[in-house]
C-alpha cells in the first residue's frame, strides 16, 4: 500500500471519530443541528432538529417551511437577526416561538454562524438549536409567583395600615 493511500485512509479515520464525537456531544446535550447551503438554498438538518421543528425525517426543508413553523409574532426577529448575522459578525443566538402543525408552542434557543467566501458573500450557516421550552414555562411560573406574593405584601400593608388608622 502506497504511502498516500495510507495516509487518507487516515484521515478517514480521524474524520469518522471526530464526527461520531461531535454526533455525542450533540445528543448529550439535546442539540439540534442544521446548516444552511445559501448558494443552493438547501437547509440539511439533524434527526433531533427536525423533531424539535416538526418535520419528519424525510420530509424536504426549504427556508420558506421554516418560516411558516416560526411562531407569527415572532418571525420578522427571525428573519432580522439573520440578515444581521450575514451583515455584521456572521454570529447569531436568540430566542424565538415555534407553533408547530398540532398547535403547540414550543420555545427555541438558536445559535449560529455565517460563513463568507473571499469576497465576503455567504456560503453557508451552521447552528445548533435546543428546546428551552420547560425553562420558559418555569421562568413564567417564578414571574407569576413574584407578583401574587407582592400583591399579598400589598394587601398586608394596606391591612396593617388600615388597622393603625382605625385606632
Amino acid at each position: 500500500m502506497s504511502r498516500d493511500l495510507l495516509h487518507a485512509k487516515q484521515l478517514v479515520l480521524e474524520l469518522r471519530e471526530r464526527d461520531q464525537q461531535a454526533s455525542l456531544a450533540a445528543d448529550a446535550a439535546s442539540l439540534g443541528m442544521w446548516a444552511r447551503d445559501a448558494n443552493r438554498g438547501t437547509l440539511w438538518a439533524s434527526d433531533k432538529w427536525r423533531t424539535m421543528f416538526g418535520f419528519t425525517r424525510d420530509e424536504p426543508v426549504s427556508m420558506d417551511q421554516l418560516l411558516q413553523r416560526i411562531h407569527p409574532d415572532d418571525r420578522t426577529l427571525f428573519q432580522e437577526r439573520m440578515a444581521q448575522a450575514t451583515a455584521d459578525s456572521g454570529e447569531h443566538h436568540f430566542e424565538y416561538r415555534l407553533l408547530l402543525p398540532d398547535g403547540r408552542t414550543r420555545w427555541i434557543a438558536s445559535q449560529g454562524r455565517v460563513e463568507f467566501d473571499a469576497r465576503r458573500r455567504p456560503v453557508r450557516t451552521r447552528g445548533a438549536s435546543v428546546d428551552i421550552t420547560e425553562r420558559k414555562r418555569v421562568e413564567q411560573e417564578m414571574l407569576r409567583m413574584q407578583q401574587e406574593i407582592a400583591h399579598v405584601g400589598r394587601v398586608s400593608v394596606m391591612g396593617q395600615l388600615a388597622t393603625t388608622l382605625a385606632h
